[in-house]
């Protein structure tokens, strides 16, 4: 089981994440399909955590472990912003005209489209989500 661990500090770690991200991707295999989910995913939920958990945190910190197995990602973000469960939050009205939707829960919604599983921890100060992506089968692309 190969893993990646990276700790956000600020502004370019995002741009480094995601260059050691598709190094990883390859190493293990994955598909650019694949890879591709996984950044979304994780594009998704760092700037949730960024413009909104970490925003009054005067030491913010984001710790992201990857781990590939044969067949799924398992993926392990913790960060110590405001607590907030995801997975609780109640998927969008997609059936209704754009206009006629409130703003957000869109980006929390396709994360869980994209994932095989996630699921919540409080352990104060930190938040922990786990999501899971299968490597087998891409979501968006056939």
């Amino acid at each position: 089981m190969a893993e990646l661990r990276f700790t956000f500090s600020g502004g370019e770690d995002d741009q480094r994440f995601v260059a050691q991200l598709r190094q990883f991707a390859g190493e293990n295999s994955w598909s650019s399909a694949i890879t591709n989910e996984v950044e979304l995913i994780f594009e998704e939920w760092l700037t949730n955590v960024q413009d909104y958990g970490l925003t009054t945190q005067p030491h913010p910190e984001i710790r992201v472990t990857v781990w590939s197995k044969a067949d799924v990602a398992e993926i392990e973000v913790m960060d110590n912003g405001i607590p907030f469960n995801p997975t609780q939050q109640k998927d969008p009205d997609i059936t209704l005209p754009a206009e006629q939707r409130p703003i957000g829960g869109l980006g929390i919604f396709m994360m869980k489209k994209l994932s095989r599983s996630m699921r919540y921890e409080r352990n104060d100060p930190w938040n922990l989500l786990v999501i899971e992506k299968d490597l087998r089968k891409p979501i968006l692309t056939p």
